[in-house]
């Protein structure tokens, strides 16, 4: 058995090696988002993922461990931006000594263009297609972990993954979206009119 003094000396040596410890660091993500009304619903669906696993978000691209590019590739001069926010993005990892930073990008761009861009650009750690968006959170995870190279991550581009069929009363058929409910972090300010 052991004495009361053991036990009070064994306790302060695990209190003083917790103390000597660095804290766990929540993972960082950054989100720079691109282009239209749509692509700032599809940020906050994507803030709120992270936020339920637990993840931090900043508002500073060089302090994030994942920076995350929302791109728009409506126009031309929409796809140039995207590219170089992207692009910029890398160059500010390597001028900030951030060479461990992740680099994710999402948005139409990266639904229309996967293949192309994962072989242009590959400073990008991952690409994620639009009907991943609620997914950010367990993507970061993975990449954070590195268990899978996510440069491959697949887009599921099932057909009618957004569309849901339904019977009208006259027995016809009719394609509409489901009502998502999913976590949402509101980025916008509120508009009173």
């Amino acid at each position: 058995m052991n004495s009361p003094a053991a036990v009070a000396a064994g306790s302060h040596a695990q209190r003083e090696e917790q103390a000597t410890r660095p804290p766990l660091q929540r993972t960082r993500v950054g989100m720079i988002s691109l282009g239209c009304a749509k692509n700032l619903v599809d940020a906050e669906i994507m803030i709120g993922s992270v936020l339920q696993r637990g993840m931090e978000i900043t508002s500073r691209a060089e302090d994030a461990d994942v920076l995350v590019i929302n791109t728009c590739a409506f126009i031309d001069s929409a796809k140039e931006e995207s590219i170089e926010a992207i692009l910029e993005a890398h160059q500010q990892r390597g001028l900030n000594k951030r060479t461990n930073q992740k680099l994710i990008v999402s948005g139409c761009m990266s639904q229309r263009f996967s293949s192309e861009l994962r072989e242009a650009l590959p400073e990008v750690d991952a690409f994620i297609g639009l009907d991943q968006v609620s997914q950010l959170g367990e993507i970061v995870e993975k990449i954070v972990a590195q268990v899978t190279n996510l440069r491959h991550f697949s887009l599921s581009r099932s057909p009618g993954t957004f569309l849901t069929t339904t019977r009208r009363a006259s027995g016809s058929r009719r394609r509409t979206l489901p009502t998502l409910r999913l976590p949402k972090a509101v980025i916008t300010p509120a508009v009173f009119a």
